[in-house]
């Protein structure tokens, strides 16, 4: 479910820069779901990006060479295998 500030930031974006009008969505899966990884010009943008969520998209960006703008939150209250609980 698309939260209620979706419309608005994508109506936003798109009076600003009319070429993304076809060239943006709204995904909701998994983070580990293989069909998310992105190409290099795809921008990522990760708000609220919840305990370990953070280092996944990271490394997500990192390994196609993909811009990422990204929100963190709560960032070191999750265990996730490579880092330890803060």
């Amino acid at each position: 479910v698309q939260p209620a500030s979706f419309a608005r930031i994508a109506n936003g974006i798109m009076r600003r820069w009319p070429s993304m009008r076809h060239r943006h969505r709204y995904v909701v899966a998994s983070i580990d779901d293989p069909r998310l990884k992105p190409q290099s010009e795809v921008l990522l943008v990760c708000l609220h990006g919840c305990g370990v969520l953070s280092d996944k998209v990271i490394e997500m960006a990192l390994e196609v060479g993909a811009p990422l703008a990204l929100i963190p939150c709560c960032h070191t209250t999750k265990h996730w295998s490579r880092w330890e609980e803060r």
